[in-house]
């Protein structure tokens, strides 16, 4: 399942010889929030992906994190799931850093300025046109193709002296919202999945939260959105007529 935080499953992704900057004799990394994102944008796109969007975690977009990660099921769609089935995000009044308690499943987030780090994993459509096969259903399917972006952005960042939690336990961070606010793309009519002005409809949007002071990307407006009110293609071509 990831490194959640800092703490658990290097060795899963042959991360486990990393080092902090401590432990190998220097000074933390230290920058403007703007060099920051310059220079993880830059080791993103070397290790997969294909762009990303920044932003702080302040009090509106706190908001948007989900206090309980996982999807709970459809009987729970009129009421609070338990923490037995769901998992828990916690911000700690008093924990600098990034935790998860394994008896109980509660993932914690430290008490410091948090930053989100929004990335585009792009997909084939013609690939996807062969689901439910191996190269459509599984070779190219965005969840497998992120493993390795984010294990290793975790490592650079842990490198750089910063902590980081990827987004574990899923659906704790809405990737779309910080794919729109971050400037990667613009809500549309379908809904399900908001639309990159270069790669289209059709990609993988996921999230991790860092300790790394990060500038704040700007949303866009790529006409996309104006586009979608009057198009209306995917409501018309919609097999279950839910657009």
């Amino acid at each position: 399942r990831g490194i959640r935080g800092n703490t658990v499953g290097p060795e899963k992704f042959g991360q486990a010889n990393r080092t902090t900057p401590e432990e190998r004799g220097v000074p933390k990394w230290t920058g403007t929030p703007e060099e920051a994102t310059m220079m993880l944008r830059a080791a993103m796109v070397f290790f997969g992906v294909s762009e990303i969007g920044t932003a702080e975690i302040n009090d509106k977009h706190q908001k948007l994190i989900g206090l309980t990660g996982e999807n709970p099921g459809t009987q729970y769609y009129n009421s609070q799931p338990p923490t037995t089935v769901t998992k828990p995000v916690v911000f700690s009044q008093t924990d600098p850093h990034f935790s998860w308690d394994k008896a109980t499943g509660i993932t914690y987030l430290p008490n410091v300025p948090l930053y989100s780090v929004t990335y585009l994993i792009p997909q084939d459509s013609e690939l996807n046109k062969m689901r439910p096969g191996t190269l459509g259903g599984v070779a190219q399917t965005r969840y497998r193709l992120r493993e390795i972006p984010r294990a290793c952005t975790q490592a650079f960042i842990y490198g750089l002296g910063y902590e980081s939690m990827l987004d574990e336990p899923y659906r704790a961070i809405p990737s779309n919202a910080g794919a729109v606010l971050g400037g990667l793309t613009e809500n549309a009519r379908h809904s399900i999945m908001s639309i990159s002005p270069e790669f289209g409809a059709f990609g993988g949007y996921f999230d991790l939260l860092t300790t790394l002071p990060l500038a704040h990307t700007s949303p866009i407006d790529a006409g996309i959105w104006r586009f979608c009110q009057s198009c209306g293609l995917c409501a018309d071509l919609c097999p279950s007529n839910s657009i």
